[in-house]
Formats: structure tokens, C-alpha cells, sequence
């Protein structure tokens, strides 16, 4: 019985045409948080593509001991989070979702007791287009960072309400079958909790702490791009 382990995969084990269609298919395999030394990128890149082109008979001659699956995670390459989420109609989709759950929360409702925009949704799902990679309609049409800072300060402390929230955006993403994708649904979900918790939560006194000028935070694979 083979068994794959730490030494099955040297750069002369790779045959670039096989590359090819991986490359297509998910162009990069890193484990987060951290990008991999290139050896064992190269390792884990010719475990994937074995995986992936192997005959179901090499595979039931395989021991699956060594093979470091927890540690290898396909990132969706090249493509932006935003992409990978369904773009424009998956994050609208997400939005509704999300927007169903907190209305029938009787703590995250209370944010919603005095009336919303009408637009909502859709202004909700182009902010989190652009912060996830996607095209930057939010700050083109309806405001920048400082305006939706404010929106959500001067109200106190809010600690219950958030973590409500956040519960909500995982629940809703389950609703529209982004969590199936458990790469995908770690990013989105460490993306609404950072912002959540942190650029909405900021400034608890006063809407007018909030400094002007300030854009959209852009989010990715790896986490907040400074």
C-alpha cells in the first residue's frame, strides 16, 4: 500500500501540464492565515493535484494516514471574495437573508425600530460587494466609510446586539448555502465579525467622534488589506 507523506512531493514531481488544468480549476491552495514556505506550497500543491487526477484505483491504494488534509484549504486563487460569494446577486441574496433574520431577532430588531432606507438591502449588499473585492458602487453612489460609521454610533455600547448579529450573518449564510463552502464561510464570517465589533463599534458616544474622510476597508483571503 502507498502511503503519501511529507516526502511525496519535490519539485521534480510536477508535471506542468497536469498544473495546468489545476490552475483553472482553483489556482492556489495555501492554509491560512499564513502563506506556506514554497517547498511546502509545493507539497501541498502536488498532494491536491494528485487528489484530484488520481484513478479511483490509485486511491483505494492509498493510505490517507499522512496526507495533511486539515492543513490544505483552496482559497478559490485568484478570484476576490466577492466573486467566490456569487458576486453582486449572491451578496443581495445574503443581504435579504440576513435581513430576515435580524428583523425577527427581538434584541438585533431594536437597531430598526426607528424605520430604515428603503434601499436597505441593496445598499447593504453593494457595501459589502466593494469591502469584499467587488466593484466600488457603494462610495460612487452612496456614501463613503465615514458615513456608515455613523449610521452605527453614538449609541452606546452594544455588546449583546452585536454578538446577535453576527449569529444572524452565520445563520444566513447556511440560508442561501454559502456555508457549505467552509473556506469561503470562515472569511465571510470572520470579515462581519471584525467589522461588527470593531469599525461600527468604535465610537459609542457620539456620531460626531467619527473623522471624516474615511474609506470602505477592503477584506480578502488573508484578511483586512492595509
Amino acid at each position: 500500500m502507498t502511503c503519501i507523506g511529507s516526502d511525496v512531493s519535490k519539485p521534480a514531481d510536477i508535471d506542468p501540464a497536469r498544473f495546468a488544468g489545476i490552475f483553472r480549476t482553483c489556482p492556489s491552495a495555501i492554509r491560512r492565515p499564513r502563506a506556506l514556505p514554497l517547498r511546502q506550497l509545493v507539497q501541498q500543491w502536488s498532494i491536491l493535484a494528485w487528489s484530484l487526477h488520481a484513478t479511483e484505483d490509485e486511491k483505494a491504494g492509498v493510505s490517507a494516514c499522512a496526507i495533511p488534509w486539515a492543513d490544505i484549504v483552496i482559497m478559490e486563487g485568484m478570484r476576490t471574495v466577492f466573486e467566490a460569494a456569487g458576486g453582486n446577486a449572491g451578496l443581495h441574496r445574503l443581504a435579504e437573508a440576513w435581513h430576515r433574520r435580524v428583523m425577527a431577532d427581538e434584541v438585533v430588531s431594536h437597531a430598526f425600530s426607528h424605520g430604515f432606507h428603503p434601499q436597505h438591502v441593496e445598499r447593504l449588499a453593494a457595501y459589502w460587494a466593494e469591502a469584499l473585492g467587488g466593484p466600488s458602487t457603494y462610495s460612487d453612489f452612496y456614501g463613503d466609510e465615514t458615513s456608515v460609521v455613523r449610521m452605527h454610533s453614538g449609541n452606546g455600547e452594544h455588546d449583546e446586539m452585536d454578538r446577535r448579529a453576527i449569529a444572524c450573518f452565520d445563520e444566513a449564510l447556511a440560508d442561501v448555502g454559502l456555508a457549505e463552502d467552509r473556506p469561503l464561510r470562515q472569511v465571510l464570517h470572520d470579515y462581519f465579525a471584525w467589522t461588527t465589533t470593531t469599525t461600527m463599534s468604535r465610537y459609542h458616544h457620539s456620531a460626531d467622534d467619527v473623522p471624516g474622510g474615511l474609506k470602505i476597508p477592503r477584506w480578502s483571503w488573508d484578511g483586512l488589506q492595509e
